[in-house]
């Protein structure tokens, strides 16, 4: 299946891009269907106030990107090129990092889901919820 380009544009699309995770997960964690994920990612819905407030705790673990990042200024002309060994090393490695974090974030994401379900659902007062007034009976 080829991977799909994840926009880092909004704050969801950031989200799930930074923690690798997939439609089906981040609808697990915000308590949406997958089919809104997509909507929200593709502009054609908002964020909700709601989903807004179930997706900041993730956004506020983003790492901000670092001032005077490489590739900001140019190297001057005389630079040599890397060795390649020591980065395709570095990638492999970050790479298998990566395959085992998200295997260790399945579970967290499932136990996620499963915590409010634990509590129970949220009560909503119903039509029966408030007892009626008795009804006025006639002066008669």
């Amino acid at each position: 299946m080829a991977h799909r380009f994840i926009s880092a544009l909004t704050t969801l699309g950031a989200v799930r891009r930074y923690f690798g995770l997939n439609q089906k997960d981040m609808a697990l964690v915000l308590g949406v269907g997958k089919a809104m994920i997509g909507h929200i990612e593709a502009g054609r819905r908002d964020l909700s106030f709601a989903l807004r407030e179930r997706l900041r705790p993730l956004f506020h673990r983003l790492t901000p990107p670092q001032l005077g990042e490489a590739g900001d200024e140019e190297l001057p002309a005389t630079a040599t090129a890397p060795a390649p060994d020591p980065l395709l090393a570095r990638r492999r490695f970050c790479q298998l990092k990566a395959r085992v974090l998200r295997y260790q974030l399945r579970p967290l994401v499932a136990q996620a889901v499963r915590q409010p379900l634990a509590a129970g659902p949220a009560r909503h007062p119903g039509r029966n919820a408030h007892p009626r007034r008795p009804r006025r009976q006639g002066l008669g």
